[in-house]
This record gives structure tokens, sequence and C-alpha cells, in this order.
């Protein structure tokens, strides 16, 4: 009972942490390769005529699953007694049971099928998030809270490219890009369940209640409000995207022979970077954070380039007429590239 609750003292190591970071990368992924491409193109493919309502009915019937899992989850992994731990049982069953809902969404052909599977991945996913989550205050010491922190928080900005990258050039269908997602999780959440220890609770603590006092606890207020509208606002930039590249902006007009669902990496780099520097911490990891995100972004952009399947930069007067393209003007200012690393704005040395 001491071991499970009480405040730890010990330094995790480099493999605790590596491990941790890599079930969150598979958490991330499992959240928005899905909400990024794989929903929209699901549901446009089954209902062509309602494919704006339709996501909005899926993702809103998701996002009531996930107000009333997540803190159940926390709460009933809290007071958990298993042998194996409090933590890790809530880790491995929700990353099984995501990976199963994964391969059930590549099975349905109706809006109401992939609104189920999408309730179910939901529920396995924020279990799976409330145990991780509960991880580092767990094991890790205070001194050592922040430095973890900034690498836990890698994932987060991470995983929403590589998740895109994977269902985009990867996977070449729907039901492929949802079968790579609900195999990664579960491998990807192993590690750190197998290879790492969990304390066992011999007796359960009395229970607490769900709700927070703000103004008792403003600081957790400011944190909870402050995290939320991170949280809204990339979702209401990320949701609708794939639609407005294709149906607002024309993408795939502008550039013949591209689809709108391959760019869709480019178009998050900018958003991953600010995530990782808004999760930074004061200490060096959270600027690695930062770094990273750039990297993802130059690697997603420079893997275009590479590959021949880069965007030029096109008049859609001229477009119409010739289907040249026409360079870019010359600026007065000479800017860093896209695909500058940008790493000399993110010290990385441990203050």
């Amino acid at each position: 009972m001491v071991a499970a609750l009480g405040e730890p003292v010990q330094r995790v190591g480099p493999r605790w942490i590596a491990t941790i970071s890599l079930a969150n990368l598979a958490l991330w992924m499992g959240y928005f390769g899905p909400l990024q491409v794989l929903l929209p193109e699901q549901v446009a493919q089954v209902a062509p005529g309602g494919k704006e309502a339709a996501p909005a009915w899926v993702t809103g019937l998701g996002a009531a699953v996930t107000m009333i899992s997540n803190p159940i989850a926390g709460a009933l992994s809290d007071r958990t007694t298993s042998r194996y731990g409090r933590r890790h049982p809530w880790t491995l069953l929700g990353a099984i049971t995501a990976g199963a809902a994964f391969l059930f969404l590549a099975t349905q052909h109706t809006v109401a099928g992939i609104a189920l599977g999408w309730c179910l991945a939901q529920l396995a996913l924020n279990a799976m998030q409330a145990a991780l989550t509960a991880g580092v205050p767990d094991r890790v010491p205070v001194h050592q809270r922040g430095e973890v922190s900034g690498w836990v928080g890698i994932p987060q900005s991470l995983g929403i490219v590589l998740a895109v990258v994977l269902v985009t050039m990867v996977a070449t269908t729907v039901s492929s890009g949802h079968v790579l997602i609900g195999l990664l999780i579960p491998l990807c959440a192993l590690p750190f369940v197998l290879g790492t220890p969990d304390p066992v609770l011999t007796a359960k603590p009395a229970r607490s209640p769900f709700w927070i006092n703000p103004r008792r606890h403003p600081d957790f207020a400011w944190a909870w409000i402050t995290r939320f509208l991170m949280q809204l606002g990339n979702a209401m930039a990320t949701l609708y995207l794939l639609y407005f590249l294709t149906d607002a902006v024309g993408y795939e007009r502008l550039f013949p022979g591209q689809q709108a669902s391959d760019d869709q990496h480019r178009e998050l780099g900018p958003a991953g970077a600010r995530a990782g520097r808004g999760r930074s911490h004061r200490g060096g990891p959270g600027r690695v954070s930062g770094a990273l995100s750039h990297l993802g972004r130059a690697g997603a952009a420079g893997g275009r380039r590479w590959s021949g399947r880069s965007s030029p930069c096109r008049d859609p007067a001229s477009a119409g007429r010739s289907g040249r393209t026409r360079p870019r003007p010359e600026r007065s200012v000479r800017s860093p590239p896209t695909t500058s690393l940008k790493l000399w704005s993110y010290p990385l040395a441990t203050r």
C-alpha cells in the first residue's frame, strides 16, 4: 500500500521514459489518424450527400463517451488491486480494445456502424489515457516531473503528423489505415506494460469526489481551462481540414494527380510545433519537444520532395488556361525555407 500510494522519491530511468512515451505515441496516433483522414474519407464514401453533418454526429457521440469514460476509468484504476498493478491492466486493456475497435471500423459501411466503432475506440483510448496520465505522478518524483512531462509531451505533437503520414502514404485504403492503426496501438503499449514495474495496491483507498472546487484549487482550474481551450482549437482546426482542402480550396483540381489527404501532414506541421511549445517546461526536454515538432514537419515536407510529390505553387487562373505552374515571386525579406528545422530557436541545453 505504501509503495503504491506513497510519494515517489527514486528517479525513473531512460527506459521507463522511452516506453511510456512510445505508449503515448500510440495513443495520439489512435486519436488523430482517424479524425484527420480515415473518418472523413470513410463517411464521404458511405454517405456522400451528408458528409458534412455525419462526421459531426460521429465525433459528437465519441466526445460524449469521452466525457464519461475518462474520469470513470481513472477512478477505477485508482482503486484497482490487481496483482499486476493498478495502471498497467487498464493500459493493456485499453490498447487491446482500441485495436479491436479499429479492426471493427475497417469493416463498416454505414454511418451508424462508424459511429459505434468510433465510440468503442474512444472508450478504450480514454481508459488507456487515464492510466498513462496517472503514471507520471505515480512513479516520477516531483523534481523530475518537468523533465519527464517534456518527453511525454513530444508524442502528442509527433503522433498527429506520424498518424497522417501512415494512413496516407503507407496504408492505401481507409480499411487498411484502420487496420494499421489498430495493430500499432497494442504493439506500442506492450513495451511499457511488460517492461516496467507497476506497484500493487493491497487495499482500496477511500473514495474521492469527482468534483474539484476551482476556487479552492485555482491552479488546477487554470490548467484545466487552458488545456480545454487548446484541445478545442485543435479539434476545430483538424476535423474538417480534409473537406476544406478538397471542397473549398479545390486541392485536387489545382494539383492534378495529387490527393488532399496526402498533403495534410504538411498543413499539420505548424500546429504540431505550436503544441510542442505549449507543453514546454523550463528544462531542456520541453525545448526539445518544440524542436522535434519542427523536425517532424521538416521530415514530412522533405519526404514529399524526396518522393517527387511536392506541391508546386500554382496560379489558379493560369492553371485553368494552360496547366502550367507559376513560380513564386521573390520576397524582399528572405525567410527560412519550410523544411528548416529552426533548431536555433530551441536551446537544447538543460538549465
